[in-house]
């Protein structure tokens, strides 16, 4: 098995059981699928995982979506785990998100805001109707 596959499952089984620590139902699913996770049975996760990779003196984390998701959930992973939950409005058609910074916790940029956000399932959960909007914007 690969570091990278190793990362992965790591990743995605971090998330499966902090989301059942809050309360939420968590199905898994198969490899190739459109998503990672189905969560209280109808919203649709995508897990990534990344860790920390110099650029010309400079750190970055980085996260290719390329899944018909409700949410990214993404671990940026240096010396702890550093969480970001990003609703799929929020990225229109950006497939490739990053992170500049070695300690994600003091990250200024763009998805700061979904830092440790995991508030942001539950507003997810109860209004789908930002599923109308996502299938809008594919068209």
């Amino acid at each position: 098995m690969t570091y990278k596959r190793e990362l992965a499952q790591d990743t995605e089984l971090y998330v499966t059981n902090r989301l059942r620590s809050l309360g939420y139902t968590v199905e898994k699913q198969e490899h190739n699928s459109r998503c990672d996770l189905i969560v209280n049975g109808c919203l649709r996760i995508e897990v990534k995982g990344s860790l920390p990779n110099a650029n010309n003196g400079r750190t970055r984390y980085e996260c290719l979506y390329h899944n018909d998701a409700d949410c990214i959930v993404w671990i940026c992973r240096n010396d702890t785990r550093h969480t970001f939950v990003i609703p799929c409005y929020s990225w229109n058609t950006t497939k490739n998100l990053a992170v500049w910074q070695f300690h994600p916790d003091m990250y200024q940029g763009k998805w700061s805001v979904f830092y440790d956000s995991w508030n942001i399932i539950s507003d997810l959960l109860s209004d789908m109707s930002f599923r109308y909007v996502q299938s809008k914007m594919n068209i």
